[in-house]
């Protein structure tokens, strides 16, 4: 990764410089948010092609559309 053209910028650190480790604080977030994800069953969600639909939150909030892709 060290010699990924743009990949030190992404992660934070200056040309020439390695980059801050992250805090076990952090590290322990990260391990609890794969371990809930491993049990936690993951919705099933169809779309068909042209189906309408509406979104219920974000920006989009009330608007509706039809899927394409």
């Amino acid at each position: 990764m060290k010699n990924t053209p743009k990949v030190t910028g992404f992660v934070g650190g200056a040309p020439g410089r390695r980059p801050p480790p992250i805090s076990e604080k952090e590290v322990q977030a990260i391990l609890h948010q794969i371990q809930e994800g491993v049990r936690s069953p993951k919705p099933k969600v169809l779309f068909e092609w042209a189906r309408r639909c509406a979104f219920k939150e974000d920006p989009f909030t009330d608007f509706h559309g039809s899927v394409e892709k």
